[in-house]
């Protein structure tokens, strides 16, 4: 029997570019400095999951000197629908001082449903915090009047998105440019404590006080190229060094 090496070699490269697909990961790595001291390195991860959804995964862990001050190793994970961006599933492993806590949530019929067995009635269209960024990655400048509702552990907020410049940064010898994003939080309502305590990530950055900036690449992939975080004149600022 003849064989055709050419359709075997076409076939073979299908597969493996269907295979490639199916398992191809973003990954995006942060350095956090706190004022001007790098404190955290940040991993975010990024791959397809099902036919319908995307798989945000975020690591958080203190470096090696400041171990010594407060070590954290966070883990988050947020499923997210790719046509609307809104929340399926997300979970947490905390490992900070005084706190190891793991927790779920299931997003169905307008429900978060929290494995501790609480449970919040959502509006139509409420998104998680991750689920959040990745819909603002998601949109073109200039970025006015997109109001989306936030639920945070049982906390209610109208978030707004608002372009307040533009900067272009230099990484790996490439010019980046990005639209500057200032995310506001405006709180709603508060159901039943879904936690007695949370993690240093969602008590700070998430505080409707504080400051939210978010540099994000000017066409491409639309990545988070550098984001900030301030709090009662104390900031952090994570930008991306590879990825």
């Amino acid at each position: 029997m003849h064989l055709n090496y050419k359709i075997i070699v076409a076939s073979i490269l299908l597969n493996c570019s269907l295979i490639l697909s199916i398992t191809a990961k973003d990954v995006y790595h942060y350095k956090v400095n706190l004022l001007f001291v790098p404190v955290l390195d940040l991993k975010m991860q990024t791959q397809e999951y099902g036919n319908n959804c995307k798989k945000l995964e975020f690591r958080a862990s203190t470096n090696s000197f400041f171990d010594n001050v407060y070590q954290v190793n966070n883990y988050y994970q947020c499923v997210y629908s790719k046509k609307s961006y809104l929340p399926q599933f997300r979970s947490k492993k905390i490992h900070q001082p005084n706190l190891d806590q793991e927790i779920s949530t299931k997003y169905t019929n307008h429900t978060a449903q929290y494995s501790n067995g609480k449970k919040v009635h959502l509006t139509s269209g409420t998104h998680s915090f991750f689920s959040m960024l990745m819909y603002l990655r998601s949109l073109e400048a200039p970025y006015r009047n997109k109001t989306v509702t936030l639920e945070l552990e049982g906390k209610i907020y109208s978030v707004n998105f608002q372009k307040t410049g533009s900067k272009t940064f230099k990484i790996n010898n490439k010019k980046i440019p990005t639209d500057i994003i200032e995310i506001e939080l405006k709180h709603k309502a508060t159901n039943n404590p879904i936690l007695k305590d949370s993690d240093v990530f969602f008590n700070n950055v998430a505080n409707p006080k504080g400051k939210r900036l978010v540099w994000i690449e000017n066409g491409g992939k639309k990545r988070i190229i550098q984001a900030k975080f301030s709090i009662k004149g104390t900031w952090l600022v994570a930008k991306l060094r590879g990825g």
